[in-house]
């Protein structure tokens, strides 16, 4: 199997090293800054610049990974699907929702496996949470608080957090789209789908950022599930954590721990669960080659990416507007009315497609 890496940041990087320990040994990677190819040296990975050459020096692909910026993903994912190419696609879907329908059309014509690349779906502890909830060890669940954020200048270190594409609105930044993203897909996978949001996104910090810094509100779930997040690029110690309120007990957990806690008849009880940060990402990447080799549907398909899409940006209209959206409505709507770019893409394969090189 040859799998492509398109964009080389730092979940590009991630996904180059994982697919060598699962032991893919045709990996190509293509990002249109020259100072990325250091890291592939030495590893057996071939190089481009060029997204066009890329594809042209290996018409016989299997797959790609997208890890370019945000606002680049369905250029990238159409192009490659274009040409039989498989696809693992970093979240967020896109920055916006014109171009998605096109994409998904363009995926079950060529009958190929596209899967959402949502890490949190396989982490262990997030999967234990899971299980717990299918046993009902807190009864019927009432409300969910989940709340995380980081200070975005130490997210990624080594990179000036001003040329990354986070900060920029036109790249796809902002925390929405960024943080909560994963938040709002974990919720959807455990609690089920949203009907309603009431949210405020905002731009509060001293950050040297053109997006939004901040996101908090409320998710009303079609199971009545109460649903209060909360994420930013703020606060100076990193921390992602879930409570859960249930009829007989409280499940909680924090990013880094080792175990679930778990609050019932008058005591708490932990469960263990692995907390190696990067095994959701092999799991992750386990999973979309198992699909492949065994043509079986996708865990995270690009449905899910576009329901997440949906909701996020009923969080902006929430925001934007200062009042309540109802998603079904707002889904409906958006499916109505969302541009479609696919008589735009001419004979993609042949598109000379560059891209800006950040960090994602």
């Amino acid at each position: 199997m040859k799998v492509m890496v398109v964009g080389c940041g730092s979940i590009g990087r991630r996904h180059l090293d994982n697919l060598i320990a699962l032991g893919v040994d045709d990996i190509i990677a293509c990002d249109p800054n020259e100072d990325l190819r250091a890291p592939c040296v030495g590893k057996g990975i071939s190089f481009y610049l060029d997204l066009h050459e890329a594809i042209v020096q290996n018409p016989d692909v299997t797959a790609a990974v997208i890890c370019s910026p945000t606002h680049l993903h369905l250029e990238h994912a159409s192009v490659l699907a274009n040409c039989g190419v498989h696809l693992l696609i970093e979240k967020p879907l896109s920055h916006a929702l014109a171009g998605i329908a096109s994409l998904t059309a363009l995926v079950e014509q060529n009958n190929l496996t596209a899967m959402m690349a949502m890490c949190y779906r396989f982490h262990p502890s997030l999967l234990a949470i899971k299980n717990l909830l299918e046993q009902g060890i807190v009864g019927r669940v009432y409300s969910v608080r989940i709340a995380g954020g980081h200070y975005l200048p130490d997210w990624h270190p080594q990179m000036d957090y001003r040329d990354e594409y986070t900060a920029r609105a036109s790249m796809g930044g902002g925390v929405l789209l960024t943080n909560v993203v994963h938040s709002l897909d974990s919720v959807r996978w455990l609690f089920g789908e949203c009907t309603e949001v009431q949210f405020l996104v905002r731009t509060i910090g001293d950050l040297e950022i053109d997006t939004d810094d901040v996101a908090a509100g409320y998710l009303g779930l079609e199971s009545g599930v109460l649903v209060h997040m909360y994420a930013d690029f703020l606060q100076r110690n990193a921390q992602y954590r879930i409570e859960i309120i249930g009829q007989t007990g409280t499940i909680h957990w924090e990013f880094g721990d080792s175990a679930v806690l778990v609050y019932s008849d008058g005591d708490w009880q932990s469960f263990p669960a692995q907390c190696d940060p990067n095994q959701m990402y092999l799991d992750e990447m386990r999973a979309f080659i198992a699909c492949i080799a065994h043509n079986t549907p996708s865990p995270v398909s690009l449905h899910e990416g576009l329901q997440d899409m949906l909701v996020l940006e009923a969080m902006r209209q929430s925001s934007d507007e200062r009042r309540l959206i109802s998603v079904p409505a707002y889904r409906a709507s958006a499916s109505t009315h969302a541009p479609d770019i696919s008589s735009d893409l001419g004979d993609v394969c042949s598109v000379h497609s560059v891209f800006e090189s950040v960090a994602t």
